[in-house]
């Protein structure tokens, strides 16, 4: 139900990505962008209590599964930050 993939960031997606990140020159420095997946058991394009639900915990999951990569790879001294998915910052 998960899946975590690793991509050379492309030039476009840098760009969007110098606004969000100040404090790392994702312009000029190496930068990989890493996609996480979790799967849903429903279907994500309608609304209902239960879907939303759901959604809430998937989102909850992500955000504390993304704390804990960007938590390691700076053990590792890499630099890492995550966008949020409810705010997209």
């Amino acid at each position: 139900n998960l899946e975590i993939r690793a991509y050379d960031c492309p030039a476009l997606l840098r760009h969007e990505l110098h606004r969000l990140f100040l404090n790392y020159n994702v312009l000029m420095q190496p930068l990989t962008a890493i996609t996480i997946v979790l799967k849903s058991k429903s279907d994500m394009s309608t609304w209902s209590n239960e879907i939303e639900e759901e959604r809430n915990e998937l989102t909850d999951e992500f955000v504390h599964l993304a704390h804990e990569i960007c938590a390691y790879l700076g053990t590792k001294q890499y630099w890492a930050d995550f966008i949020d998915p409810t705010s997209g910052r």
